[in-house]
């Protein structure tokens, strides 16, 4: 079920400025992302807000890596 973004702050522990709330979904710190109809946001109403610094990154082969092979140290 799709809630309002306002909604969705609403129901927050601790609901802050729907500004800030709007910056959290252009950063992408809103899980599951947010999808926009018409003027505003529309929100599962089970989402989260993520902490992005928690988050495993990948840490497989850099683009470069894939592009041109693994760096290898000459000397």
């Amino acid at each position: 079920m799709e809630i309002t973004l306002k909604e969705w702050n609403q129901k927050q522990p601790r609901p802050r400025c729907i500004e800030q709330v709007r910056r959290w979904v252009r950063a992408g710190i809103i899980y599951p992302a947010p999808r926009l109809d018409g003027r505003e946001y529309l929100v599962q109403a089970n989402a989260i807000k993520i902490n992005p610094l928690s988050v495993k990154h990948h840490t497989g082969p850099t683009l470069m890596e894939k592009i041109h092979g693994p760096h290898k140290k000459t000397r």
